[in-house]
């Protein structure tokens, strides 16, 4: 019984030495105390006519004063800052640029430019001849489209029959033509040919005569194109299918059926 009294007498002592040790350390740092020390009780029956060993005061020391104490620094904590967030651009479209592969035949590594020369006669070839229906097309009505202005130039066009060959200017049939093409003709149609004369003057003055003749006839608005042709609209003058069409009804002969003879009658009369 002697053996374990010693043994708790020399426990409290040590625990009072330890918490004299942390007693110091925190006067040292003068923080607070964080713990205290636990009460080592003995048991009721072995305390009699003994103190028993009571509570230990000690000061309490927190673990971030033990970190300071020995060196020990808080690590730096950046403050949080908004992501930059950068504005919509519109995206760059690079402008198209000719195929610049060193070769006229191309690179063909499906580079996104512009197909090369070989790729587009490859093509060519092989859906022939879908791409060369159009122009036989075009080449076909195209016959059609200069027959049709070449038609609307010869109905338009103010020959030497309709000028008088003395001063050059217009005849009543030649005004008569001039009047035709501006009432009778559609308005993209109206336009007048004038042929040119034996030389510069005479030409000058067939083109005053027509215009003189054009005012009279649309004194208010806009006058007609003129132009100078080297073609001549077929046809003849005026006395000339004249003299034609009185020789042809002088020749004509009456209109009657002959007299026919009866080959039986004359036969028995002559019996």
């Amino acid at each position: 019984m002697y053996r374990y009294q010693f043994v708790c007498i020399a426990a409290g002592s040590w625990l009072a030495l330890v918490a004299m040790a942390q007693c110091q350390v925190a006067a040292q740092v003068q923080i607070a105390p964080a713990y205290s020390v636990p009460n080592f009780d003995a048991p009721s029956h072995m305390t009699s006519g003994r103190a028993s060993v009571g509570t230990v005061p000690a000061r309490q020391v927190s673990y971030a004063t033990t970190e300071q104490a020995h060196g020990y620094q808080q690590p730096y904590q950046q403050p949080y800052q908004q992501p930059y967030q950068q504005p919509y651009q519109q995206p760059y479209q690079q402008p198209y640029q000719q195929p610049s592969c060193g070769s006229e035949m191309g690179c063909g590594h499906g580079c996104g430019q512009q197909p090369s020369a070989f790729w587009t006669m490859y093509y060519r070839n092989v859906r022939w001849p879908y791409p060369f229906r159009a122009q036989d097309v075009n080449s076909v009505c195209s016959y059609f489209d200069i027959q049709r202005e070449n038609g609307w130039k010869l109905r338009n066009t103010v020959g030497n029959a309709l000028f008088d060959p003395n001063n050059h200017c217009l005849t009543e049939a030649g005004k008569n033509h001039i009047r035709s093409i501006l009432n009778d003709n559609p308005v993209d149609r109206r336009v007048i040919y004038v042929l040119h004369g034996a030389d510069e003057k005479q030409t000058a003055q067939r083109i005053e005569s027509t215009q003189l003749a054009i005012s009279e006839m649309l004194p208010v608005g806009n006058l007609p194109p003129i132009y100078v042709t080297d073609r001549d609209a077929p046809g003849s003058s005026g006395a000339y299918q004249t003299a034609i069409m009185r020789a042809m009804e002088q020749s004509m002969p009456a209109p009657r059926l002959p007299a026919v003879q009866r080959s039986g009658q004359d036969s028995a009369s002559s019996n």
